[in-house]
């Protein structure tokens, strides 16, 4: 597999925001460390993204933020070969979303197409580990204490003479790469899985924008899945809470279950809250409603 970087992941950002930006350059190295993700130096982006970008950033940074940027930028495979440069015209979309100026200056969207052009070229998987900003590639939706992040390009589609037309996903979170659904949905969904009795169940043609994956149920923005269970996450300020509450709609599995809603653990959460995919919590009032084994499947 092949990674790209997204150069708006090397923007200065405000000191406040450096923890975050800790983050999302430390999440790029843990996922090329668990998967095998080469990020080759293609002359089309690599030099600029570093002479310009990645330089300006350095500079500004605190002593740990600016180890992981180096240690970024040492996951550079330059030992490997690479296909020629490509010629030919590139059919692109999605591109424009994300560089075609903006943030970025102008000529980022032709340099980026060439380079995944490039890549795709090799015949192995693409991905661009990207950053998530509302109004490029992000929209947030609020109710109260409950928030949505939608993700609105999780996907980018090139093509060129002689190749077919290829995908490039784009990858916040490394969980992205174990479980792809979760690149336009929210990473902590729990997942199908041995043992996990309430799973999030992605629509069958998850990565089709015509796809509904939210909408808003009893005055909170939910995802949706493909039982037509709505999941939004808990009503507690700053985002607080390690469960999503799921609103299930289905007549047939209430009576199921035994309840309209339940608390379900989400992915990601410490161990003291229980494994993801579980019942968090059931209030007293519903304690005896619950039935006993409840749970569903995604088939």
């Amino acid at each position: 597999m092949i990674g790209l970087i997204d150069p708006a992941l090397l923007l200065a950002r405000p000191p406040k925001e450096e923890p975050e930006l800790r983050r999302d350059i430390d999440e790029v190295i843990k996922a090329c460390r668990a998967h095998p993700i080469d990020i080759l130096p293609f002359d089309e982006y690599w030099p600029n993204l570093w002479r310009t970008l990645g330089r300006e950033l350095e500079q500004k940074l605190g002593p740990e933020t600016k180890r992981s940027l180096q240690q970024l930028r040492k996951l550079e495979n330059g030992r490997r070969p690479i296909a020629s440069p490509l010629d030919t015209d590139i059919w692109r979309r999605g591109f424009t979303a994300l560089f075609g100026g903006g943030i970025l200056s102008a000529d980022w969207e032709r340099a980026m197409a060439q380079t995944a052009a490039r890549a795709a070229a090799t015949d192995e998987n693409v991905v661009l580990f990207t950053r998530r900003m509302a109004g490029r590639n992000l929209t947030i939706h609020k109710a109260g204490h409950v928030s949505l992040h939608e993700n609105t390009r999780w996907v980018l589609y090139i093509q060129c003479r002689g190749m077919a037309q290829r995908n490039v996903l784009c990858v916040y979170n490394s969980r992205n790469l174990v479980h792809r659904w979760t690149a336009r949905f929210d990473w902590r969904l729990p997942p199908e899985g041995s043992g996990i009795p309430f799973p999030f169940c992605p629509p069958e043609e998850w990565w089709k924008g015509a796809t509904q994956s939210f909408r808003t149920v009893e005055g909170k923005p939910a995802w949706i899945d493909k039982r037509a269970n709505a999941w939004s996450r808990p009503n507690i300020p700053n985002g607080a809470g390690y469960h999503w509450d799921v609103m299930i709609s289905s007549p047939s599995l209430q009576r199921q279950i035994g309840l309209d809603q339940i608390n379900v653990v989400e992915f990601g959460c410490p161990a003291t809250e229980g494994g993801h995919g579980v019942l968090h919590h059931v209030p007293s009032s519903k304690a005896g409603r619950i039935r006993s084994g409840a749970r569903w499947s995604c088939e």
